[in-house]
């Protein structure tokens, strides 16, 4: 396996990244647009930071035939309930900055 690349960019992150992030967000929730993303903005030796952010389905009365948006975020938060839970409810502002 190749040796993990240390680097940081928080920076990058906060002044490029963000700020349209801000705007996919304002549009994602005026128009009903569930999503997930996610950023690795810091990766050391000893862990990985991701940004996250998302809308859920089911948290804007959206609801998927197939969500696999909620298993995105199960995977990436290791968020370990049993059965097929819909997270939609539950976890609207519960996305972590740090895995």
């Amino acid at each position: 396996m190749k040796e993990p690349q240390v680097y940081s960019r928080k920076n990058e992150y906060e002044t490029l990244v963000k700020p349209k992030l801000e705007e996919i967000k304002s549009l994602c929730v005026k128009h009903d647009i569930p999503y997930i993303v996610a950023f690795a903005t810091e990766n050391t030796e000893e862990k990985t930071i991701y940004e996250m952010d998302g809308l859920l389905p089911g948290v804007n009365g959206v609801s998927l035939k197939d969500n696999k948006l909620s298993e995105v975020y199960k995977m990436l938060t290791g968020y370990s309930q049993p059965g097929n839970m819909d997270l939609s409810e539950d976890l609207e502002d519960d996305f972590p900055d740090e895995i």
